[in-house]
């Protein structure tokens, strides 16, 4: 059987653990070879999550703040873009969601798509970097943060 790494995803027996990325059987859809197994992105939500309301480019994940551990599913429009984004794979939660996510690599503004994000507590720091057509900047302590899955 012929394995395909996708967007980040690591061993299956983690992934199975982590549920960041579901296995799926080819049918031509996702443009794995026939024959074989790829790992696409983990779109569907565990029972811990909710989706969030109305999304745009705009909106943060401070409503959030303190549930730590709950997943959080965002519709990010297509042609967006744009969003204040701090921290780099560790965001500050009143950065914009979708923005972080292109950040990450996960989606392009073009397309956009659907991003499902963990919410996490406060850091003492978070490192500003430069990537996918988008500058995150550096910030000090604070008190919210989700990682983009």
């Amino acid at each position: 059987m012929t394995m395909t790494m996708r967007s980040g995803c690591v061993a299956v027996a983690v992934v199975a653990a982590l549920g960041g990325c579901a296995v799926e059987a080819d049918t031509g859809a996702i443009g794995v070879p026939s024959g074989s197994v790829g790992l696409r992105p983990y779109t569907t939500l565990p029972a811990s999550s909710e989706t969030a309301p109305g999304n745009d480019w705009a909106t943060i994940a401070t409503p959030y703040r303190g549930r730590n551990g709950l997943r959080v599913r965002y519709d990010c429009p297509a042609s967006g873009g744009g969003g204040s984004v701090w921290g780099t794979d560790i965001y500050t939660d009143d950065s914009s969601v979708c923005a972080a996510a292109q950040h990450f690599g996960r989606i392009a503004p073009a397309a956009g798509g659907p991003v499902v994000i963990e919410i996490r507590g406060g850091r003492t720091a978070y490192q500003g970097s430069t990537r996918n057509g988008v500058q995150s900047l550096g910030y000090g302590e604070y008190e919210g943060s989700f990682i983009v899955l």
